[in-house]
């Protein structure tokens, strides 16, 4: 089966799109090509490139007519009518088409009309989606496309050599992490209050926030002028770095209020045997099993996240079941290898499909 990929430009943008597809790249057994959109590294914005891009789309889909054509929009003002622009080429050329949505702006889809939306998306073959959140809302304005529910994924290489945590273990908490986009939406100060009502009953606990974001500065300057001990800051790191601050953490914690799809750090973090204290937001939710991988709380209240923390510092056999569990389940679902499997059997599907 031959399937056509776009994706922006994969050589220097490393957003959740092209890092999430890049990632796959090893794993696929079927014939998968990219197909570079957007912005390029040699710097012209995307909306200059747009008209080639059109037209290279059409010449590929004429010349080489895949089985499939994948677009991967997030569901804003600007990915969503490029996006669809694409999808109606290649249907007029008579090529199936799968749509993924990756990031969802609710304000953004609420204020469409809905059954031109509706009738837009009917014309796809099959839609993937990482919340069943987004299938709801996608139903509810009468889209009857299938839909499938997918996830992002953590890189089989990411955890080689990683021995999971075993059942019956215990887990002693020594230093949370934070791993994610260093914003206020994301949770960094939340994660700091919490970590500051911690240490007055816990001072040798210790934090890292690895990562970097608009508001890095911003807490780094906030940690030194309320002087709160034990918080490492290591800005932006990648593979291996990425790997040992895993390693060298016992539970993650993301107290986000962003619309996430599916925060890929959180299944990272569960491939490690980290138990997870975050918010039921985006696809999470749909798998989490709250008191058994960790805790969910709707609350952003420091206090909430302490009292949820402090749960797990004192009770290490609780820790410890939660880390077997959430290193066994990231690992039979999460995997790279078992994502592209997943989507290459829900394409071969989609393309077997009548469409229009």
């Amino acid at each position: 089966m031959k399937i056509l990929v776009n994706l922006p430009d994969y050589r220097h943008i490393h957003g959740g799109v092209t890092n999430h597809f890049v990632g796959l790249r090893p794993h696929w057994s079927e014939n998968v090509t990219y197909n570079r959109i957007g912005k390029r590294r040699e710097g012209r914005s995307g909306l200059w490139w747009l008209p080639w891009d059109y037209t290279k789309f059409a010449l590929r889909c004429l010349f080489s007519r895949p089985d499939i054509v994948m677009v991967n929009p997030s569901f804003n003002r600007k990915a969503y009518p490029r996006d669809m622009l694409f999808m109606r080429i290649a249907r007029h050329l008579n090529i199936p088409v799968a749509v993924m949505f990756h990031g969802w702006d609710n304000q953004y889809v609420a204020s469409l009309n809905h059954k031109k939306m509706a009738d837009t998306l009917n014309m796809a073959n099959g839609i993937f989606v990482l919340c069943s959140d987004f299938e709801r809302q996608l139903k509810d304005t009468g889209v009857t496309t299938p839909i499938v529910l997918t996830t992002t994924k953590v890189a089989d290489s990411l955890v080689d050599g990683v021995t999971p945590p075993e059942a019956g273990g215990c887990r002693k908490i020594k230093n949370i992490l934070f791993l994610a986009r260093v914003t206020r939406e994301k949770g960094i100060f939340t994660t700091i209050e919490t970590f500051r009502l911690l240490q007055k009953r816990h001072p040798d606990i210790t934090l890292t926030v690895a990562g970097d974001g608009e508001a890095l500065n911003d807490a780094k300057e906030y940690v030194k002028t309320e002087k709160i001990p034990g918080i490492r800051f290591t800005g932006h790191i990648s593979g291996k770095e990425i790997k040992q601050a895993f390693l060298d953490s016992d539970l993650y914690i993301l107290p986000t209020e962003h619309p996430e799809g599916m925060a890929t750090s959180v299944l990272e973090a569960m491939a490690f045997g980290l138990p997870v204290i975050s918010r039921p937001v985006g696809g999470v939710k749909d798998f989490f099993r709250n008191g058994e991988m960790g805790y969910m709380t709707e609350s952003t209240d420091p206090a909430e996240f302490c009292r949820l923390v402090e749960e797990l510092i004192d009770n290490p056999a609780v820790a410890g079941k939660m880390a077997a569990n959430c290193a066994d389940y990231a690992r039979r679902h999460f995997l790279a290898s078992k994502v592209a499997s997943q989507l290459e059997r829900e394409m071969k599907r989609f393309s077997e499909s009548t469409g229009l």
